[in-house]
């Protein structure tokens, strides 16, 4: 049981840095999306929200957060550092604020929920007491869906916060759509990959679950 729990967590704790660096890569490149991550309106240090609102008709956000914390993460210690908010930016070049916010606060916050779940249970498997917690047993059981609905939320965050360019301040995804493929071939295409990976889903859900209810084989000799 020790092995699994240590590879998740390792897997979970290799997350950070490497969310770090995608997030000065944002920062760099995409200053629009990197505004509306943490709806981040008047220029100055960006704070680091945890969880939150975007009012888009008062043009502000209602958020808990940690003043000037994104500068930190970039390596601006004394955060002091300025970068461009959301009124730097004309309204129709702004992505969907409201979206993109909470995609991305949903995954860090899958993230915070994947590190505690991980530690507890190793935590609880090393004093020998993880057998006897039966919900979070079950909890366990359930938790692979985590780090794939966060990666979906990431995904969302990403491809939603670029808009409206496909290549920032170069080609808008508008002027990106191709007239040699017809809206109905488009259509069509995302509706069998859905029903293709929801077969897949549904089918190892199946296995999975008979499995769990079928329970570890008794081995002889081994109590």
């Amino acid at each position: 049981m020790i092995w699994p729990l240590l590879g998740a967590l390792l897997v979970t704790v290799l997350m950070l840095p490497m969310g770090h660096w995608q997030a000065v890569s944002v920062v760099d490149t995409q200053p629009s999306k990197l505004a509306a991550f943490e709806g981040h309106w008047e220029d100055g240090p960006v704070p680091l929200g945890i969880i939150g609102f975007v009012d888009e008709a008062n043009g502000r956000t209602v958020a808990l957060e940690i003043p000037g914390g994104v500068n930190l993460l970039a390596g601006d210690f004394s955060r002091t550092k300025s970068y461009p908010g959301l009124n730097s930016f004309a309204p129709e070049d702004r992505p969907p604020l409201q979206l993109t916010y909470q995609t991305y606060h949903l995954m860090i916050l899958l993230w915070g929920a994947m590190l505690v779940i991980a530690l507890g249970a190793w935590w609880l498997n090393r004093k020998g007491k993880l057998e006897s917690k039966k919900g979070l047993l079950t909890l366990l059981m359930w938790a692979p869906i985590l780090p794939m609905l966060a990666i979906q939320l990431g995904w969302a965050a990403a491809e939603v916060g670029r808009q409206p360019w496909i290549v920032w301040q170069e080609l808008r995804t508008l002027d990106a759509i191709s007239k040699a493929v017809p809206a109905g071939e488009v259509l069509l295409s995302l509706i069998l990959f859905t029903a293709f990976y929801t077969l897949l889903y549904v089918a190892w859900g199946r296995v999975v679950i008979k499995f769990i209810k079928k329970g570890p084989e008794a081995v002889e000799g081994v109590e």
